[in-house]
């Protein structure tokens, strides 16, 4: 038998140690055990119930694993299932690591003839009790969903046709060209098909604006009568939903809290990120499992008579003043405050302004 020359030891220790590395950098499928759909499609698709990391198998996010028989129930699907559907794709299972196990999904929040959400059925399995639904509090953040009559728009890829909803995008501009997330447009119509329609010269006419984000068109089409939309912002940001049922006065920490990225309207935006901040803070009520937090669920940061810095600043430069709060606060909400420091003009022990809470202990200059 003929021995390896050193050229050859040397060669196959690296196809050893190039297979050694490919092992340990596997892409990863983790597989979430309770899920609610946030779109209103009847698809389950990998990416809405797993979370996909490494390239390769990002390119499965939209792979359909499983289909909704009854919207108003929840379901479950199997480990195996969702392994069959991957060999079915031809996914390559030496690229990536699979892991969890069976996954339970709820549609998405059905809405009622007065736009709340409405609880879905528990989920039925094989003749057992159902696993007990989770209720949710109506929300602005989650009631976006109107039905089947709207479309949702890539602004930054339409902005540039010669299409209604083209024309739409350029409009809400102001909104969210300036905005670094992912940012989408829901358009809400009964004439769905004519926002994609080309070559029919396209003219808007506003007739209602709001500064969140919202605005509405009557839309002008050559050849078709005139039609009105609504075209509302939304932006896909982290949000934080409580992993359990909480009581009233409980200390809220990160680990009582499941984050994920959901798409909210613009208008949201700023009170999702308040609750975010509002984490260390104590509620002011009990607060179901599932609910997005929100600064409202917590007990005032900053109460009447309590000392707070008021901070007022542009391009390098910062001031601070010292002021009592007068009326009680939440993060994110506007208080009256008085400065600490007498008005020597007025004869009074100080002047009042309308601030923004950002902290028990700060707020910002509004006025």
């Amino acid at each position: 038998m003929k021995t390896l020359t050193r050229t050859s030891t040397k060669l196959i220790g690296t196809l050893l140690a190039c297979a050694a590395c490919g092992s340990t950098v596997a892409d990863e499928i983790t597989l979430r055990r309770s899920v609610r759909m946030r779109h209103t499609d009847q698809t389950i698709r990998l990416g809405d119930i797993a979370t996909l990391e490494g390239e390769y198998v990002a390119k499965y996010a939209d792979l359909v694993v499983a289909r909704f028989g009854d919207r108003a129930s929840a379901m479950e699907i199997t480990f195996d299932s969702i392994e069959k559907a991957l060999d079915v794709a031809q996914a390559n299972r030496a690229r990536f690591d699979l892991s969890g196990g069976r996954v339970v999904v709820r549609p998405h929040a059905s809405m009622n003839d007065h736009g709340t959400i409405t609880a879905c059925a528990p989920l039925k399995m094989d003749g057992t009790k159902g696993i007990p639904n989770v209720g949710e509090e109506t929300s602005d953040l989650t009631n976006a969903d109107q039905g089947e009559n709207h479309v949702l728009v890539d602004p930054r890829s339409v902005a540039g046709e010669d299409t209604a909803r083209g024309l739409i995008a350029i409009r809400t501009a102001a909104f969210w060209r300036d905005i670094d997330e992912p940012v989408r447009i829901r358009i809400q119509t009964d004439d769905r098909d004519l926002l994609e329609a080309t070559n029919l010269r396209p003219k808007l006419e506003t007739v209602g604006k709001s500064n969140d984000g919202t605005m509405a068109f009557e839309v002008k089409l050559e050849g078709s009568a005139p039609f009105r939309v609504k075209a509302a912002v939304e932006i896909k940001a982290m949000t934080p939903r409580l992993r359990r049922t909480t009581d009233r006065g409980t200390r809220i920490a990160h680990e009582d809290l499941e984050t994920q990225f959901e798409w909210i309207p613009l208008t949201d935006h700023r009170r999702n990120m308040d609750g975010l901040g509002m984490i260390g803070g104590r509620l002011e009520r009990s607060v179901k499992a599932g609910t997005l937090l929100l600064p409202e669920h917590f007990e005032p940061a900053v109460h009447r008579n309590d000392p707070i810095k008021v901070r007022s600043g542009g391009r390098g430069w910062v001031l601070e003043l010292d002021c009592i709060c007068l009326q009680d606060g939440r993060v994110g909400e506007t208080i009256e405050v008085r400065s600490n420091t007498p008005d020597q003009k007025r004869k009074k022990t100080g002047r009042t302004m309308h601030v923004r809470v950002v902290d028990g202990m700060t707020a910002e200059l509004i006025d």
